[in-house]
């Protein structure tokens, strides 16, 4: 299950991102959004990055990493999310990843 967060991007491109991973057979969380520069939030990424919660997601987290380049064109790091991770079930820190991309 994936999260797309995106800063500096439209809207309407987080959507199509999100409909891509779909379509490439990725299941959706419903925490996504879109933010601008001037409404970053404290927990954002410094860089483009998918985020993980268990040592067991790692492979699928690295995946989805390639698997972001190949659409936007950036970089993106891979993390293991720091404590509990917002919205995330503690029986669902396997499974779910959030993308942070940061549109420069």
């Amino acid at each position: 299950m994936v999260g797309v967060q995106t800063l500096g991007v439209s809207d309407a491109t987080r959507e199509q991102l999100n409909a891509t991973l779909r379509r490439d057979g990725y299941g959706l969380h419903g925490i996504s959004g879109s933010y601008q520069f001037v409404d970053r939030p404290s927990w954002f990424a410094p860089t483009s990055t998918v985020v993980y919660y268990a040592k067991q997601a790692l492979p699928a987290a690295e995946k989805l990493a390639d698997e972001m380049k190949k659409l936007t064109g950036a970089e993106f790091a891979v993390q293991q999310g720091a404590g509990r991770g917002a919205g995330v079930d503690p029986s669902d820190r396997d499974v779910v990843l959030f993308v942070h991309y940061l549109k420069k």
